[in-house]
């Protein structure tokens, strides 16, 4: 049965992606809110220290990037980019506005959320090291 189920979710996805390239989809990105959910699935009082140090190395590579990676911003932009010049000659479709300004609306909610959460893991890391030092690069939102 669960097998099942995962072949309906995989195949309405393909779907899914077949009508964005047959209609133009160029994507939005709900940067501030994807860090927030990604770090805080990570953060929370059961969470062991192994967890704990695996977000400041997640939040470290939205950020700034890893290794071949670039930061999330960076690679969310560049994918609109990408979109925008692969239909270039092509009707586009963007998200609906709405969904946008609602976006934008919340948006400071969300970096609010994930600079009270990156504090916390500063400050749960930092007594988590032995030397005090854990190398995590100021961000500023």
């Amino acid at each position: 049965m669960d097998l099942q189920v995962l072949q309906k979710s995989v195949d309405n996805a393909l779907v899914g992606l077949k009508i964005n390239e047959k209609y133009g989809d160029i994507p939005f990105y709900s940067a501030t809110k994807s860090i927030f959910s990604g770090l805080q699935e990570l953060i929370n009082n059961q969470s062991p220290t192994e967890r704990k140090k695996a977000a400041v190395d997640r939040f470290k590579a939205y950020v700034n990037g890893h290794e071949k990676y670039k930061p999330l911003l960076e690679a969310y932009k560049n994918r609109i980019l990408f979109r925008e010049a692969k239909f270039k000659n092509h009707k586009k479709y963007y998200s609906l506005k709405k969904e946008i300004e609602l976006y934008l609306s919340e948006s400071s909610t969300w970096q609010n959320k994930t600079r009270t959460c990156s504090r916390s893991l500063y400050k749960r890391t930092r007594r988590l090291s032995s030397n005090g030092r854990i190398g995590i690069t100021q961000i500023y939102f």
